[in-house]
């Protein structure tokens, strides 16, 4: 309608999850895609040692009774509807949230710029949207434009393998959906920040969540969904005992 009003041209759509994307890319309603799209996220199969890998395809299933796909086989799904449907994609989360380039969760992280180029060489990606918290993440995203050919080679990425898959949680939310709707993977992320320094701003986010992890009933769902081996489970009662709810 607001199309057929000449209000707007393309109509846009953004998702975290690969089956409601694939869905919208074939909905015919929507002419671009924001998905969050990352190294981590979209080089799994490469990153990961074969037992590693295969332990955790067995793990990221989701809850649908007919879909028993992996999410990584439902991410190149939804990249392929969008080439088939000529939907434009924009890839938001190229960093994972900070995690890529963090040398508290990786020993020898990616650059930014390489993050950027992995996204970019893909045929599907339209652009890639990078946040910045400050000038300077600003003006080291800006970098890409100034790199060369050496710089921004991402073949170190696919052949890394000192991921350390039990302990770092990537906030991705590979884990829900949540019987009680807890957002596992918001509330680790503000479990980390509290237990690096436990400030009044970082308790104020997690008072202002929905669901509090002490109402977590511990089904264990969320511990086999978990790609990266994780125990997002024990990061709850972790949470409750630091924040005290």
């Amino acid at each position: 309608r607001l199309k057929g009003e000449g209000k707007a041209r393309y109509l846009g759509f953004s998702s975290h999850e690969p089956l409601i994307a694939q869905r919208a890319a074939q909905s015919g309603l929507v002419d671009v895609i924001m998905f969050s799209m990352n190294p981590a996220f979209d080089a799994l199969g490469n990153i990961f040692p074969d037992n590693v890998e295969q332990e955790s395809q067995k793990r990221m299933h989701d809850l649908s009774k007919t879909d028993s796909q992996s999410v990584l086989a439902q991410r190149k799904d939804f990249y392929a509807a969008c080439e088939q449907e000529d939907i434009g994609l924009v890839a938001m989360k190229p960093f994972a949230g900070g995690w890529l380039l963090s040398t508290r969760k990786l020993k020898h992280p990616p650059t930014s710029t390489q993050c950027l180029e992995f996204l970019l060489d893909q045929k599907v990606v339209s652009t890639v949207v990078p946040g910045a918290k400050n000038t300077d993440e600003l003006a080291d995203v800006l970098r890409y434009f100034e790199s060369s050919a050496e710089q921004r080679d991402f073949s170190n990425i696919l052949a890394m393998n000192d991921w350390d898959l039990g302990k770092s949680c990537m906030y991705c939310n590979h884990c829900l959906p949540c019987p009680v709707s807890i957002n596992i993977g918001e509330t680790i992320r503000l479990l980390d920040q509290g237990l690096q320094k436990l400030t009044g701003e970082v308790k104020d986010a997690y008072r202002k969540l929905e669901v509090k992890a002490g109402q977590c009933i511990s089904c264990g769902a969320c511990v086999k969904r978990c790609p990266f081996g994780i125990n997002p489970m024990q990061r709850m009662y972790d949470a409750k005992a630091l924040f005290g709810m």
